[in-house]
């Protein structure tokens, strides 16, 4: 039998800590760093308060700010599967959709300008990178 993280079988509880340590560490970082921890809220647009933290921007390389927002992403999640040939049952993860927390952290680069990166702490941790 397949063992995942010392376990049987694939279970959305062995991400749990994983997520709860990620999240974590993006407090940590705000509160290290000097970063605002922002919630972002429906049919708020981003642009604007960007616009509004570049205008008191020093200059230089850094991270604006940290918004979080719930938005829908792409997760896996364990579902009951029977195997055609024998019937018998067995859990597998199987990709669904959620509402988890997105994290947003905008940012300035000597190089690049202003960009975001986006990262969503449930499993499979899906980011992206926008300049």
């Amino acid at each position: 039998m397949r063992n995942i993280r010392g376990n049987p079988v694939p279970s959305s509880a062995l991400m749990a800590p994983m997520t709860r340590a990620f999240v974590a560490v993006i407090k940590i970082c705000a509160e290290r760093y000097g970063s605002d921890l922002i919630r972002l809220h429906k049919g708020e647009r981003k642009d604007e308060r960007t616009q509004a933290y570049l205008r008191r921007w020093s200059g230089g390389e850094g991270v604006l700010y940290i918004g979080k927002a719930q938005e829908k992403a792409r997760v896996l999640r364990p579902q009951a599967h029977t195997d055609p040939a024998s019937g018998q049952r067995s859990p597998e993860l199987d990709s669904s959709t959620a509402l988890p927390n997105a994290y947003y952290f905008y940012a300035v680069g000597d190089d690049c300008g202003p960009f975001f990166l986006k990262f969503c702490p449930y499993f499979p941790y899906n980011a992206k990178l926008c300049l």
